[in-house]
């Protein structure tokens, strides 16, 4: 169609790795949000200011994640991969109310068929289409910058370095607050996803 087909506006995989890490960060983890939300830190002077730094850091740290992952022929395989099963991430996480930690996952990998076709409802099949199939849609649609391989390291190499700066400032900025939150409430890092299930996937695949 005319509208798949139209120009589009070449764009670097690093900026592709910065606006899937604002759309995780924004729309995958409202049940980090909601549980932050409920924590003694959020009444406590300067919750503000940690709700930045968290935001801050979160995006950084997926974009810093995203950009040694994505490239021109990897992101239109890994991106939309990744957020078909974020899109499943977060509906069992606000839904269930689960925390994606290594044991967590270790009893998803070892779920059956019959155990797993109870989990498939509608609301999940919704959260995939927007979640998931829509932002995928867009990532196939994306239009990837040409320059050499030396270019292209060079920029991937930049802009890694930039998300790293953002995270290790935004972690400073707000380190007392943030450091006392996940000292009580250690779980509430198993809800930051996609790093929660990645995590925990690594974690338990090494053992």
């Amino acid at each position: 169609t005319r509208w798949w087909q139209g120009t589009r506006r070449p764009m670097g995989a690093e900026w592709l790795a910065l606006w899937a890490a604002l759309f995780f960060v924004v729309a995958c983890n409202g049940a980090f949000w909601r549980a932050f939300a409920h924590t003694p830190s959020w009444h406590e002077a300067g919750a503000w200011r940690l709700a930045i730094a968290l935001f801050v850091g979160m995006v950084a740290l997926h974009a810093a994640l995203l950009v040694v992952v994505l490239n021109r022929w990897t992101a239109k395989i890994v991106l939309p991969l990744l957020l078909m099963v974020t899109a499943g991430a977060a509906y069992y996480m606000g839904h269930y109310r689960v925390y994606l930690d290594p044991d967590m996952v270790r009893n998803v990998l070892v779920t059956d068929r019959k155990e797993a076709s109870e989990l498939l409802n509608p609301g999940l099949l919704w959260s995939l289409l927007l979640l998931g199939v829509l932002p995928s849609v867009l990532v196939w649609r994306w239009q990837p910058v040409k320059r050499s391989l030396l270019r292209g390291f060079m920029a991937h190499a930049l802009a890694l370095s930039i998300a790293l700066a953002t995270a290790a400032a935004a972690i400073a900025i707000a380190y007392q607050p943030m450091a006392a939150l996940m000292r009580n409430d250690p779980s509430l890092r198993h809800l930051i996803t996609p790093g929660n299930y990645l995590y925990s996937l690594v974690r338990v695949l090494s053992a």
